[in-house]
């Protein structure tokens, strides 16, 4: 399979610069160049490409508005490429709100080759799988357990940022259960990330720091390049072990933890992403009797972690992400 990509950035330069690096992998074709917003859009409803890598800051029309407009009218997988910088970082998590399905740091000095093939294998896994539009409320299932949940693991990468903050956008202020999230991101991000999440919902969301407790109302965002766990004595202990599943963070490390400490009071998700990030922690979840949940692979923008999870657990409750925070409002109240 050829992958027919779409590059778009107000520097013909970079343009060239990456046309040039694609051009040793056959698996993606360059099939047009915008310069603007605006032509972005018009090509995009032309070329009707696999794939498009975004920049964020755009003439004429930005960046993020220039993703809204396509994800209407021709909903496609669309990559962005940011500077690690301020205004940039904002704007590109707007554009993981947009539709974007992925953030990716755009390098100062050229791409080595180590750079140039994670993006190929980014392009090549995201080709013709857009975000999800929004969905409508859906009935949660139910519970397989009562146990009212003690803390809830959430794991993600690829197309998860905007569950994420949806999710945690639909929860109440009194929402009583701690929460720790592995979200997979661009060493750099993770600030910002936090930052865009806070800003839309009323619970307290962090960077998790060694020694810090999980508290009622507070979530806790892995940082960069440090595995998050929790002691026996319940405090946040980070660490830059061996890769799992090939992340650090992990989400495995997240959940094994959790399930160490506490159990059958657990409630572990695994969400949207590429790899199986998440697998092997949810089966450590499910084995000491805690919950295990799976979005639909169905509806994931990127199916692979929760394919791999459910593969791991089969009898993980399966959901859609619009009936995820009902049912957490369900592992809060411990009913079933």
């Amino acid at each position: 399979m050829t992958v027919r990509l779409l590059i778009v950035d107000d520097s013909a330069f970079f343009r060239e610069v990456l046309r040039a690096e694609l051009a040793a992998w056959p698996e993606v074709t360059v099939v047009g160049e915008a310069g603007d917003g605006a032509q972005a859009i018009a090509l995009a409803r032309s070329l009707r490409p696999d794939v498009i890598t975004m920049d964020v800051v755009l003439p004429l029309v930005g960046g993020v508005d220039a993703i809204r407009a396509i994800m209407a009218a021709q909903p496609t997988a669309i990559v962005v490429l940011s500077r690690r910088v301020g205004h940039d970082l904002r704007l590109g998590l707007e554009a993981m709100a947009a539709g974007a399905l992925e953030l990716v740091e755009k390098p100062s000095a050229g791409f080595d080759p180590p750079a140039v093939r994670r993006l190929v294998e980014l392009l090549i896994t995201v080709a013709g799988r857009p975000a999800p539009a929004a969905i409508a409320e859906v009935p949660a299932p139910r519970l397989p357990r009562a146990t009212a949940a003690r803390v809830i693991g959430v794991v993600a990468s690829t197309g998860g940022p905007q569950l994420v903050r949806g999710l945690l956008a639909a929860l109440p202020r009194d929402f009583g259960v701690p929460i720790a999230i592995v979200q997979h991101t661009t060493a750099g991000f993770v600030d910002p990330l936090v930052s865009w999440l806070a800003d839309a919902t009323p619970l307290t969301v962090r960077v998790a720091a060694a020694g810090q407790r999980l508290a009622a109302g507070e979530v806790l965002v892995a940082p960069d390049d440090q595995h998050l766990r929790f002691g026996a004595d319940g405090a946040v202990r980070l660490d830059r072990g061996p890769r799992d599943a090939g992340h650090r963070p992990s989400g495995n490390a997240l959940l094994r933890a959790l399930a160490a400490g506490h159990g059958a009071a657990v409630v572990a998700i695994v969400l949207s992403g590429m790899g199986r990030d998440g697998a092997d922690g949810l089966a450590a979840v499910a084995a000491a009797g805690g919950t295990a949940v799976v979005q639909d692979p169905a509806e994931a923008a990127i199916a692979a972690m929760p394919r791999a999870a459910l593969a791991a657990v089969p009898t993980a409750t399966v959901a859609r992400a619009a009936a995820l925070p009902a049912l957490l409002a369900q592992a809060a109240r411990g009913a079933r």
